[in-house]
C-alpha cells in the first residue's frame, strides 16, 4: 500500500508540473483558419473591380482582354501590334466586359460593357459603369471614359435601364445605399489625364429622384477627391480629400486634408496628410469604431501603429512592426491580408496579430477584396508566365 500511495503522488505532482508547465507557456494564438474555394482565370484577360454579392455565393468583376502598351509594347515586339490587329474585326474585343462568376460551380454569367460592378441588397439588382463608346486599344483615362452612364441590370428579366447620365465628365462607382438607394460618383480628370472621383449623388429606385450627396468642390484651384463606398451599421461611408495647397504641377496637391463621412456627417478626421492609400487601410467595426493602419510615412523611422478610435479619440494602439508594401483590412477590422515583395502572403488577426500564410502563385497581389461579412476573401494577380498576360482570382474563405 505504501508502494502504490508513492507511485500515486508521484503522478499527482507530475501532473501539477505539466498544468504549471502550460499555464506559464501559453499556445501561441492560432491564426485566421483558411479555405482555398477556388481560382479562376481565362487567357490573355485582366481582372478589375471584383465584388462579392451580399449572399458572399458570387463573384462579379470586369474582364478586358490585355493588349501591351508604353515601355511593355516595346519590349516585346510584335505582340501589341497582333492583338491591335484582332480590333479591326471586332471593334470592342478589349473594352471591359462584366462578369458574375457563382463561386460554387464556377458558371459565368456576362452583364454588359463597364466597370464597377455592384449588386443590390438582396442580389437582384446589379448597378455598373457602362462604358458608352468603345476604348479597345486606348489607355483608359478621363477622355475615353467620358459620357459614361450608370446601369442597373435586372437579374430576372435580364434588363438593363440607364438611371443616370452626367451633365460631364462620367460616372462611375455605383452602391446600394439601402434596399431603394443607389449612391454612384462624379467623375473627371484629377490627375493630369487620369480620371478620378470628385462628387457624389444618389438615385432613389422607387421615386427615381436624383440628388446631391457630395457635392464637387475646388481649393487652391484642385478638386476635392472622394475614396471608395464603403458599408458600415451607419450607412455608406466614404474618405474625402480636401486639396491644402496647389501642388508642384497643378494636378495633384501636395498635402490633404482627410476626412471620413457618411451621408449626414463627418464620422472621423485624420487631419494633414500627402495623397495616400487610406482605402484599404480604414474599416468600420460593427460597433462603429473606427480601426486604421498609420503605415505611410515620410521618415523611415517612423513607426507604423493599428488605431482604434472609439468618438473620435483613440481607444487602443498596437505596434506594427511587420515589414510589408500592402495591407487590406476586413470591412469589420478584424483580419488583414497583408503581403511584401519578399516573403509569401498572409492573412493577419488584427487583435493577437497571429498570422496565417496564404497558398498563392508568387507575383504581385493587384487586388484583394473582402465580402461585406468579413467571411471571404478575392485576391487577384498575374499568373507567374508573365508571357500569358493572364490575371487569376483566387477566393477564400475565412473562419
Amino acid at each position: 500500500m505504501g508502494k502504490n500511495n508513492t507511485m500515486a503522488t508521484a503522478v499527482s505532482v507530475g501532473a501539477v508540473l505539466l498544468l504549471l508547465s502550460i499555464l506559464a507557456f501559453p499556445a501561441a494564438p492560432q491564426g485566421p483558419l483558411l479555405t482555398k474555394d477556388f481560382s479562376w482565370s481565362r487567357a490573355n484577360r485582366s481582372i478589375f473591380q471584383p465584388t462579392f454579392s451580399h449572399s458572399g455565393l458570387e463573384l462579379a468583376f470586369s474582364l478586358q482582354y490585355h493588349i501591351p502598351d508604353g515601355h511593355e509594347a516595346e519590349e516585346r515586339e510584335g505582340v501589341a501590334e497582333a492583338r491591335l490587329a484582332r480590333i479591326e474585326t471586332h471593334q470592342r474585343l478589349a473594352d471591359p466586359v462584366i462578369l458574375i462568376l457563382r463561386i460554387d460551380h464556377q458558371q459565368v454569367d456576362s452583364v454588359d460593357y463597364g466597370w464597377d460592378p455592384c449588386f443590390s441588397l438582396g442580389d437582384s439588382l446589379m448597378a455598373y459603369a457602362f462604358q458608352q463608346v468603345p476604348i479597345s486599344g486606348k489607355r483608359v483615362l478621363a477622355q475615353t471614359l467620358e459620357g459614361n452612364p450608370i446601369k442597373i441590370y435586372n437579374r430576372r428579366s435580364q434588363q438593363r435601364e440607364m438611371v443616370a447620365s452626367p451633365a460631364q465628365g462620367f460616372l462611375l462607382e455605383p452602391a446600394f445605399a439601402n434596399g431603394s438607394t443607389l449612391w454612384y460618383k462624379l467623375g473627371g480628370a484629377t490627375n493630369g489625364a487620369y480620371g478620378g472621383a470628385i462628387g457624389a449623388r444618389k438615385y432613389d429606385l422607387r421615386t427615381e429622384r436624383d440628388s446631391s450627396v457630395f457635392a464637387p468642390k475646388k481649393h487652391f484651384g484642385l478638386p476635392t477627391l472622394l475614396g471608395t463606398f464603403q458599408p458600415s451599421t451607419q450607412g455608406l461611408t466614404y474618405l474625402v480629400w480636401e486639396p491644402r495647397d496647389n501642388g508642384y504641377d497643378g494636378w495633384m496637391a501636395n498635402e490633404y486634408k482627410v476626412s471620413l463621412r457618411n451621408l449626414t456627417a463627418v464620422k472621423h478626421s485624420f487631419g494633414k496628410m500627402g495623397f495616400k492609400d487610406l482605402d484599404s487601410r480604414v474599416a468600420i467595426a460593427p460597433s462603429g469604431d473606427v480601426i486604421y493602419l498609420d503605415d505611410q510615412h515620410e521618415l523611415r523611422s517612423q513607426k507604423d501603429y493599428l488605431f482604434r478610435y472609439h468618438n473620435g479619440k483613440i481607444a487602443s494602439r498596437k505596434l506594427f512592426a511587420s515589414e510589408h508594401q500592402k495591407f487590406h483590412l476586413s470591412p469589420n477590422g478584424n483580419y488583414a491580408l497583408i503581403s511584401d515583395y519578399d516573403s509569401k502572403p498572409y492573412l493577419l488577426n488584427t487583435t493577437t496579430f497571429a498570422k496565417t500564410p496564404l497558398e498563392l502563385p508568387d507575383t504581385e497581389i493587384y487586388q484583394a477584396v473582402w465580402s461585406e461579412n468579413s467571411k471571404r476573401l478575392a485576391v487577384v494577380q498575374a499568373l507567374e508566365d508573365a508571357s500569358q498576360d493572364t490575371d487569376v482570382v483566387s477566393v477564400f474563405t475565412v473562419r
